[in-house]
């Protein structure tokens, strides 16, 4: 990451944080934990007296400031319907903070007798996502939009059916979560599901 240190950072937003948080003067002392470093960002776990929240610090290259604008812009239009409440979102340093989930990790629950309610849980949150936000039509082909993908799209493995793709019409675009990795969905204790993770939420083809 090329940021200061995130712990600094989230040191010298205390008073942010704790107006963000909803506290009280006498508990404005925050202990930070940190979660995880990733090469764009770090997430930190911020504690209060009786509250938590989250806090992901975004590297200030071009990249982690896409990613920080993404991950804004989701949470507000969102409004907490499927993830976690904004609660301070600081340009300038590249800090979003949100409130803290109770629940577990929707993993935990994927090897149990409970799988098929939480695989219709997750089929429900991506429709859900798909919903949020106005349906952009698209000219072209499926074909021409994988040649044109920037990712590494190994275009081999779709050799048999390139005739077809070539010819099957795109749509329209819809929101669509392209980290949709378990750990980034958690199953609150009001047994709703929520997604915790959205900088690589974008409009892509219906379909994708």
């Amino acid at each position: 990451m090329r940021h200061n240190n995130p712990q600094t950072i989230l040191t010298d937003l205390v008073d942010e944080i704790a107006f963000a948080m909803q506290l009280p003067e006498t508990q404005k002392a925050l202990t930070f934990r940190r979660v995880e470093t990733a090469r764009n960002n770090a997430v930190y776990e911020i504690f209060a007296e009786n509250k938590r929240s989250f806090a992901k610090i975004f590297a200030r290259d071009e990249d982690g400031r896409a990613r920080y604008a993404r991950e804004v812009a989701i949470l507000t239009h969102l409004d907490g319907r499927l993830g976690p409440d904004l609660l301070l979102a600081e340009e300038a340093d590249g800090v979003v903070v949100t409130a803290a989930i109770v629940g577990q990790p929707v993993r935990k629950f994927l090897n149990g007798l409970d799988r098929e309610h939480q695989i219709e849980h997750l089929g429900q949150w991506i429709g859900a996502l798909a919903s949020a936000a106005p349906r952009e039509p698209l000219v072209g082909t499926w074909g021409l939009y994988l040649k044109e993908y920037g990712t590494k799209i190994d275009l081999n493995i779709f050799a048999s059916i390139a005739a077809d793709l070539d010819d099957l019409p795109l749509n329209v675009s819809i929101l669509t979560q392209s980290d949709a990795a378990l750990s980034n969905f958690i199953i609150g204790n009001d047994d709703r599901l929520y997604g915790i993770d959205f900088e690589e939420i974008r409009q892509k083809p219906e379909g994708w």
